[in-house]
């Protein structure tokens, strides 16, 4: 059983077994409206299978079977794929608002609640989100912190079947795409795609550094999304004006939050609640986006010199909002001196999302390195599979 479902398939013979049982049920529903029994014409005899008290049973062929309404059965059955295919049930998400923040025990606590865990903020605010079988206690562990705000609890299994199985109607379909804004963001890494998704991005475009997406992709992905308003978050400052010329071609209303970092994007998706109005949403988003300070870390691939020194081809560039400020020759010391440039005008979390190059063995040390030096800070790694840049990190 656990190997099919891996592979995504059903046990036939169970399946076979579920088809008899909701078939018999049909057939004692149908049943029920006679009195006690019913007869099965073949050919151009019938022959009663169940005596009956009373006046004469009813008599079912294969064209009155063939005129019973199975849609109920079907329906059925993908709904059990479905739940046995989600784990856990309910995407639950709550801001929380204290003064003595615990997010480092706060995190764990939710981790171990369900899965796709995100638990970000400092000693003042909390950003949760995690899906769970569970979210009474989600909410209670959060109670503990101070009080909750802004709490959403979806049943997974619900949206699933609306989305592939029942079609809504179409004036509450109309209602639905109305409440909210879509959210397109650029990034490049399965991690940071898994990410932006879980968060509340519609739709990511591949794209990044080196790799800018066209004005044509962003167009095709967001005409993709109907007839609804969007938010754009580019992420890079060099697909800020491709995002912009993309507005200007598509009919929909369309507004650009000129991100320049992945960790800006996640800030700003962070803080987008479809229950404010829009221009609201736009405010909160980009304020919150101005507090955030993004450190990256690359490698050379040539030979250069700056003002900063000398860059040899391979070495380890850590910069600062695009600036170049460390060079070194390890990838842990350049972490950890960018962290220190990044962080001296203050910070509580620092979150570092690691890339396809990045190694544990280096997440070890750089956490142990920075708890030491910071022992007041929290520091988080997530997963981004990022090309190019072995880590993204951001401070707030």
């Amino acid at each position: 059983m656990p190997v099919l479902k891996e592979a995504g398939v059903v046990d036939a013979g169970a399946q076979g077994v579920l088809e008899i049982i909701v078939g018999a049920k049909k057939a004692f529903a149908e049943l029920s409206k006679g009195n006690g029994g019913f007869k099965v014409k073949s050919g151009g005899s019938s022959r009663k299978t169940s005596a009956g008290i009373g006046s004469e049973p009813e008599e079912i062929c294969a064209e009155d079977i063939k005129k019973l309404d199975t849609s109920n059965k079907y329906r059925e059955l993908k709904e059990v794929n479905i739940k046995s295919n989600i784990k856990y049930m309910y995407c639950t998400q709550v801001i929380v608002k204290g003064s003595r923040i615990d997010i480092k025990r706060l995190r764990g606590d939710i981790e171990s609640l369900g899965d796709s865990t995100m638990v970000v903020g400092n000693e003042q605010m909390a950003n949760i989100h995690v899906h769970t079988n569970t979210p009474n206690k989600v909410l209670r562990r959060a109670l503990r912190e101070g009080t909750l705000h802004d709490v959403e609890i979806n049943n997974m299994v619900d949206q699933t079947i609306e989305a592939g199985i029942i079609k809504e109607s179409e004036e509450e379909g109309k209602k639905k795409e109305e409440k909210k804004a879509a959210l397109a963001v650029v990034s490049n890494g399965d991690g940071l795609e898994e990410i932006f998704k879980s968060i509340g991005a519609d739709v990511v475009i591949k794209g990044g550094q080196s790799m800018n997406p066209s004005t044509y992709d962003i167009v095709k992905a967001i005409t993709k999304l109907g007839d609804r308003k969007t938010i754009i978050f580019p992420n890079n400052k060099n697909i800020v004006l491709t995002a912009e010329q993309a507005k200007k071609i598509i009919k929909e209303e369309v507004i650009v939050v000129p991100t320049k970092t992945i960790p800006q994007g996640i800030t700003a998706v962070l803080n987008y609640n479809h229950d404010l109005e829009l221009e609201e949403n736009i405010y909160n988003m980009k304020t919150a986006v101005e507090k955030i300070k993004t450190g990256e870390i690359t490698v050379a691939v040539r030979n250069a010199n700056l003002l900063v020194g000398e860059i040899k081809k391979g070495d380890f560039i850590g910069l600062c909002d695009g600036k170049v400020r460390v060079i070194s020759d390890n990838i842990v010391s350049t972490a950890i001196d960018l962290v220190r440039d990044v962080i001296t005008s203050g910070g509580e979390v620092i979150t570092f999302y690691t890339g396809k190059d990045a190694r544990l063995e280096d997440n070890d040390k750089i956490k142990r390195d920075l708890e030491k030096y910071f022992p007041k800070i929290e520091v988080e790694f997530y997963e981004g599979d990022q090309p190019l840049y072995p880590y993204i990190f951001s401070v707030e």
